[in-house]
């Protein structure tokens, strides 16, 4: 398997810290550009959720239909 962190996601695509600033729209289209050069499981780090209850459901459905074969808050 391979696990996306926030932190890879964040210096992968921006280049600068890590500060919780990269939205949950971000951090899904990165993951979803490795999901396709990769044969691999992915664990995709959903950071705090990206806000409440309603958000993280949102960010779960969002990194299923990215292909993510789990998540972890």
């Amino acid at each position: 398997a391979v696990y996306i962190s926030g932190y890879s996601t964040v210096l992968d695509q921006f280049d600068f810290p890590d500060l919780e600033m990269v939205t949950m729209s971000e951090t899904v289209n990165n993951t979803k550009q490795i999901v396709k050069v990769t044969n691999l499981l992915i664990i995709a780090d959903c950071d705090t959720g990206y806000g409440g209850i309603h958000d993280i459901r949102r960010a779960a459905r969002e990194y299923q239909k990215a292909g993510v074969a789990a998540v972890q808050y």
